[in-house]
């Protein structure tokens, strides 16, 4: 999954829990320009202080990484690597209590995702898989043709 459909999906997400939770707001539109300025303004707020304290989420501080040398994978040339800079997230103490409380039923979904994909993906390869007529296979067997039906020849 790409970057840009997760960052539409999770936008999308909370456009609708702002719909939902403020009953005034007459259109999709009003709520996305919402979603939009409280996003904006804390990238603002990042940028300009290097810290934005979002409540009950933590706070979000800018994280500098240094140019330094690294190999190309492929080849095994030294390259050069640019400095960077991105956001980190330290949990507030509210989240981290509720990640904690609900992360048994989290990872229980988690799992059962993960079974059902496998088992997705058993059947349609057990569908892809040409059949086979190997004795002790395992495989079915495919279906005999019936000779055709003889006529009976009755005394006319």
């Amino acid at each position: 999954m790409s970057k840009q459909i997760l960052v539409t999906a999770v936008k999308n997400h909370l456009v609708e829990e702002v719909e939902k939770s403020v009953p005034f707001i007459p259109s999709t539109r009003l709520a996305t320009e919402i979603v939009d300025i409280v996003m904006g303004t804390i990238v603002l707020n990042l940028a300009r202080e290097g810290r934005t304290l979002v409540p009950k989420l933590g706070v979000l501080k800018v994280h500098s990484r240094e140019a330094r040398s690294g190999l190309n994978p492929r080849t095994g040339e030294p390259i050069a690597i640019q400095a960077k800079s991105t956001a980190r997230l330290t949990a507030s103490q509210a989240l981290r209590e509720y990640l904690t409380e609900n992360a048994k039923a989290v990872v229980k979904k988690q799992k059962a995702a993960a079974r059902k994909a496998v088992a997705r993906s058993a059947v349609s390869k057990a569908r892809a898989a040409p059949a086979t007529s190997k004795a002790g296979s395992g495989a079915p067997k495919p279906a005999q043709k019936l000779a055709p039906k003889q006529k009976s020849r009755g005394k006319s």
